[in-house]
């Protein structure tokens, strides 16, 4: 049993993961041949993840671990290894897990909603949960839509139990509409961390070739966290100027 608790290294944690997608997607083609899956069947399934990632501890003893939920192509963990955290992405749809594996990043094919019950303690959470909820281009059905994540995402905070976490989304989310649910969310949030706040931040203020606005929801156990402020007189680069190779890049080569 002390050999399950030492801490493990990025690469068994790594390991384990690829473990796991693979004894999911045999329990997925077991139920895809049972028209009428039994809950017994549909509850191993996330026996495997609970008993599994239950032994290991993602909290690292020197560089930060985070894990990227809604990892999607893996900006925001892109983001996160730039500002020195090793993140782990989880992403369900194969292609963005190609495009982000193709920048580098670690990201696996799972759903988030396999990450509930026990689960693995991390030094940060973040995440983007589906916007489409709360987006002016949809319906607007915030809490209501099936793809709404930010449920999800709680789960999440309270199997890995991270020292902080960022979550994003729209603007869109902060109108009067949804802000029922922004309260209830943040309301959350403050049960379970001292230190709680919400930013609005743009893209093109921090030096990308895009006009983007964004909300960012952070909690964290220890501190308050500093807002990023944009340098003064920066401005974006055009896209044709970051595409080109000789342009200074921010990006992972």
């Amino acid at each position: 049993m002390d050999e399950i608790l030492m801490p493990l290294t990025i690469n068994q944690i790594l390991a384990m993961a690829e473990d796991i997608k693979a004894r999911t997607k045999r329990t997925k083609t077991r139920k895809a041949k049972n028209k009428s899956p039994s809950r017994s069947t549909r509850t191993a399934r996330h026996a495997v993840m609970r008993d599994t990632l239950g032994l290991l501890d993602m909290r690292g003893g020197g560089q930060p671990i985070g894990l990227d939920l809604f990892a999607g192509a893996g900006g925001f963990g892109l983001g996160a290894e730039q500002a020195g955290i090793e993140a782990v992405g989880v992403q369900r749809n194969p292609l963005a897990v190609q495009t982000a594996r193709r920048a580098g990043l670690r990201t696996h094919e799972l759903d988030v909603g396999e990450l509930g019950g026990r689960g693995v303690p991390v030094d940060v959470l973040i995440g983007g949960p589906p916007c489409q909820p709360f987006s002016s281009a949809g319906r607007g059905r915030g809490q209501y839509d099936p793809r709404e994540g930010f449920g999800l995402f709680l789960d999440v905070v309270d199997a890995t139990k991270p020292r902080r976490l960022v979550a994003e989304n729209v603007k869109a989310f902060l109108q009067p509409r949804h802000q029922s649910y922004y309260r209830h969310i943040m309301g959350e949030l403050k049960k379970r961390y001292p230190y709680t706040g919400t930013w609005v931040l743009n893209a093109k203020d921090f030096g990308v070739p895009l006009d983007r606005v964004r909300v960012f929801i952070w909690a964290s156990e220890d501190q308050p966290l500093r807002q990023p402020q944009p340098k003064k007189g920066a401005k974006p680069p055009s896209v044709v100027a970051a595409l080109r190779p000789s342009a200074p890049s921010t990006a992972r080569p």
